[in-house]
């Protein structure tokens, strides 16, 4: 198979993963890489991964979308108006773009305008846009809807997901929530300051177009888990009486009752709570189907295993701005 030639936006734990792999894959080469973090200008991608010198260096986004390649990886933020104009500039330089922002995994529910500009922009330009990752993408909209596969009908889906949080960074974990006293944390949350996880609500509306029901509303709930003890593991420490974890409830509504619910439970340090890494899945319907997975899909590896897997799907793929399920199941690939 052709080497897929990779430039990173953004590198931070996702845009260094996809160094560590291609480092340990054939088929896939990291070409280029710009980051908003101007410390780390010059420095080689390799070294930022923690392992050898790969002789790429972080530049400037102008020199980064000057090299030759296929795909623009961006691993920068959660939200499409904060990713648009990196896309567009992905787009007019060429190359095919994966995006991680969740958000844009349901684009045309967030923002139909800037949804449909980046789709007509890539059909006229002949590449591909795709958002993807761990949750929304790999963990729901591919093992979840592949559950749905012989089933003769669905009623209701019910999932669960229990996170060690500990490998995030401090940046990731303050969005999260973690490290806040009961009232603050609340007053966050409030301020849209603390958001969570925001995946589900994507992947709630990606089921609902597979399946062709109306999903009426959305609603969702996040309270803290507070520490007993200091707990001084992780990128941030947490004192006794703070949030070490959050417990976050999403309602997807169809003909006036649930249809889709999901529970993310995140902690730092899981085994303080009695918990373990797990993912559930439990589909009503004819027949019923429960699938367990244990341990639960690590949010590091899942993310760029998914990431790095549906490289030639990407690639392949029709012009213009799709979605994961428009793709063959992903695999690794050499």
């Amino acid at each position: 198979m052709t080497t897929i030639r990779v430039i990173v936006s953004g590198v931070g734990g996702v845009g260094s993963n996809m160094v560590r792999i291609s480092q340990m894959r054939p088929g896939i080469e990291v070409v280029g890489a710009y980051s908003r973090n101007p410390a780390l200008a010059g420095r080689d991608l390799g070294e930022i991964a923690g392992g050898t010198a790969t002789g790429v260096r972080v530049t400037g986004k102008a020199d980064a979308l000057e090299v030759d390649a296929d795909v623009l990886l961006i691993a920068t933020t959660s939200f499409l108006k904060e990713v648009e104009s990196d896309i567009h500039e992905g787009i007019r330089a060429g190359l095919n773009v994966m995006c991680t922002a969740e958000e844009m995994a349901s684009p045309f529910d967030i923002d139909p305008d800037i949804a449909r500009a980046i789709d007509q922009h890539a059909r006229e330009a002949g590449v591909t846009v795709l958002g993807a990752g761990a949750n929304p993408g790999y963990i729901y909209e591919v093992v979840g809807l592949a559950l749905t596969g012989a089933v003769w009908r669905v009623d209701q889906i019910r999932v669960r997901r229990v996170v060690d949080l500990s490998g995030f960074s401090a940046g990731v974990l303050g969005r999260l929530g973690i490290g806040f006293d009961e009232s603050s944390f609340q007053k966050r949350v409030e301020a849209h300051q603390i958001y969570g996880h925001i995946g589900f609500p994507h992947t709630m509306r990606s089921f609902a177009r597979r399946f062709g029901v109306d999903l009426e509303s959305v609603s969702e709930s996040i309270k803290p888990t507070l520490a007993d003890e200091p707990i001084s593991s992780a990128a941030v420490a947490v004192g006794a009486g703070e949030s070490a974890g959050f417990i976050q409830q999403t309602t997807g509504s169809v003909d006036g009752r649930p249809w889709f619910t999901a529970e993310f439970v995140g902690h730092i340090d899981l085994s303080s709570v009695g918990l373990s890494p797990r993912d559930s899945y439990e589909i009503d319907g004819l027949p019923n189907i429960r699938g367990v997975v244990e341990p639960g899909f690590n949010p590091q590896f899942t993310t760029i295993g998914a990431l790095a897997n549906f490289l030639p799907h990407l690639v392949d793929a029709t012009p213009g701005l799709i979605s994961v399920t428009d793709l063959p199941i992903p695999s690794p690939w050499i």
